[in-house]
């Protein structure tokens, strides 16, 4: 697997170099081998701040599903992929507007894929039609652009798109659009791995995860599914940044080659606790964290070290956490979003244990569960990256 996949960057290298000026075959991705020694992430053991934000809940503002998030200063972007709506809140989680223009003319959509920030906008990517709609941080409409097909996600710096997006039988699609010449460049990655590696038709599975491959905070990170490298994206060139070394949990890849459905593959992965994918890596300049199907995995980038983390605490003080996050898009920050209920009864316990300490976190949480109601709108927590 290691000496494949190796040899898989070793392609894309020399490919992209064939579409630029900048030649990228002296960049070498460094191998990291996981350790065996886990870490736990909790608010005061590990994050550098731990931010509880309940979303003021209006009839304009019931959120249903949470699936991109982005920040620009103290405002907050959520895009609900089930309503097709983009959801404002302040820092404080007061309502500020929403994005709602569903419609097949100019300054309107039928669907969305991904949320930036760009140049001091609100940047979307709608998929019907191609384009990118760009808007003020209240929500009013600002200018739109044509794109020039359908991409999953994106990214963007002030000058760069990076579009993203995979295909049937394993084919890897990222582009990049000079915002500031106009241009727009294909990067010709090789194909990957698929379920069903002897099929040849149309629809063959390539992608089992619901998470984000590509993400920007301190840099533009992505991945492919199946597959085991970071590549990082600069200045509007790609190179591969670290390659990780699973050991036992590396997906044998004969298991690609069976005929299995999606829940059979992802049941098995479980069951062995086999690693498929990469996905929502947040990052600083000292650490870098990513998710797989089974763990959350935390680098230690002046120790070249990578550790298993079985999942993210809520806090010290209470007891349940989570394995699943959203990136925050633009910043250092990992997103979890607690539906009211499921708050409520972790506090709850608690409470009743008389467990709450004394503290300026606590005194938060307490508060937000006294007000808080089962009708209202998911309750975030965000967590920043600690630096050295």
């Amino acid at each position: 697997m290691k000496k494949k996949l190796l040899t898989l960057i070793a392609c894309c290298a020399l490919l992209a170099s064939c579409s630029s000026n900048k030649s990228s075959q002296s960049e070498k991705e460094e191998t990291l081998k996981v350790s065996t020694e886990n870490v736990e992430l909790t608010d005061s053991a590990f994050f550098a701040q731990t931010r509880i934000l309940p979303l003021e809940t209006t009839d304009a503002s019931l959120v249903q599903s949470i699936n991109a998030i982005c920040m620009a200063g103290d405002t907050l972007f959520l895009l609900d992929n089930r309503q097709q709506k983009i959801f404002i809140f302040d820092g404080n989680g007061k309502f500020i507007n929403a994005i709602h223009d569903i419609g097949n003319g100019p300054k309107e959509y039928v669907a969305l894929s991904d949320i930036s920030i760009q140049n001091g906008l609100l940047a979307v990517l709608c998929n019907r039609p191609y384009k990118i709609m760009y808007y003020s941080y209240d929500g009013q409409f600002v200018k739109e652009r044509n794109v020039s097909d359908y991409f999953r996600n994106f990214a963007t710096t002030d000058r760069y798109t990076y579009y993203y997006s995979t295909a049937p039988l394993g084919k890897r699609i990222f582009n990049i659009y000079d915002e500031q010449n106009g241009t727009e460049k294909q990067i010709p990655f090789p194909d990957g791995k698929y379920m069903g590696a002897e099929a040849q038709e149309e629809g063959t599975i390539y992608r089992v995860s619901a998470g984000r491959q590509i993400t920007e905070g301190h840099s533009v990170l992505f991945t492919w599914p199946f597959d085991y490298t970071i590549y990082k994206a600069d200045n509007g060139e790609v190179k591969a940044l670290y390659t990780i070394d699973f050991g036992e949990r590396t997906l044998p890849k004969e298991l690609l080659e069976q005929p299995m459905n999606v829940f059979e593959f992802t049941q098995l992965c479980a069951k062995e606790g086999y690693v498929h994918t990469i996905e929502d890596m947040v990052e600083n300049e000292d650490y870098l964290i990513f998710k797989t199907n089974p763990w959350i995995f935390l680098i230690d980038k002046q120790e070249r070290a990578v550790k298993p983390c079985s999942f993210i605490r809520v806090t010290e003080f209470m007891g349940g956490g989570s394995n699943d996050y959203l990136a925050v898009k633009g910043t250092d920050m990992l997103a979890q979003s607690y539906p009211p209920f499921f708050f409520k009864g972790l506090m709850r316990n608690v409470i009743a244990q008389n467990l709450l300490p004394h503290n300026e976190l606590a005194d938060q949480f307490a508060r937000v569960y006294k007000e808080l109601k089962d009708e209202d709108n998911p309750v975030l927590l965000l967590f920043q990256l600690p630096r050295k």
